[in-house]
């Protein structure tokens, strides 16, 4: 499922924007930070680096990570594992604050 602004009105982006101080606690103890590193013939050190920020939650909670991601603009909601969701933010994803 991917996640943007343009997406048709749903229950949980009519609902009032969330208060970015609890974005940003909520993040600080559920989010985090990591790196992919690849090999990548068509870079100069053969190898590509991609920055990722990422919440992981238990599946009851995706309409919170819907609202985070409608909130932010950004990020695509995955499935990892059998009830684990997640909120990828990439490199090349700008934040808009």
């Amino acid at each position: 499922m991917k996640i943007n602004a343009r997406r048709p009105l749903t229950q949980t982006s009519i609902l009032a924007p969330i208060n970015p101080w609890f974005i940003t606690g909520f993040t600080d103890g559920e989010g985090s930070w990591g790196l992919s590193i690849s090999k990548d013939s068509s870079r100069k050190v053969g190898f590509s680096v991609i920055p990722k920020f990422t919440i992981g939650l238990h599946a009851k909670d995706i309409d919170l990570l819907e609202r985070i991601a409608d909130q932010l603009g950004v990020g695509r909601i995955s499935i990892g594992g059998s009830s684990i969701r997640r909120i990828l933010i990439k490199k090349g994803t700008l934040l808009k604050f």
